[in-house]
């Protein structure tokens, strides 16, 4: 998360969706590994990547159906720096 997020500059805006606690999934017969990341986690992150506390919105969309892949979420996040 440091490196994508040093590159905004001052005043840039992120905005991006996460798979919820997703630790891995399938793709074809490749295991993919994935960041296990909660909404806490995220906001932390960007907290203390230089975001104003106070622009952070991340909210969680359930995906019940989803839970066969290895999430059950969506992690929708937006944040302006600085």
């Amino acid at each position: 998360m440091c490196n994508v997020l040093s590159t905004l500059h001052e005043g840039g805006l992120f905005d991006s969706p996460f798979a919820v606690s997703l630790q891995g999934l399938q793709s074809g017969r490749a295991d993919v590994p994935g960041a296990d990341l909660s909404e806490d986690d995220l906001v932390e992150s960007l907290a203390g990547n230089g975001f104003a506390r106070s622009s952070i919105d991340v909210h969680v969309i359930p995906c019940p159906d989803n839970a066969e892949y290895g999430y059950a979420g969506i992690l929708v996040a937006s944040a302006r720096k600085g």
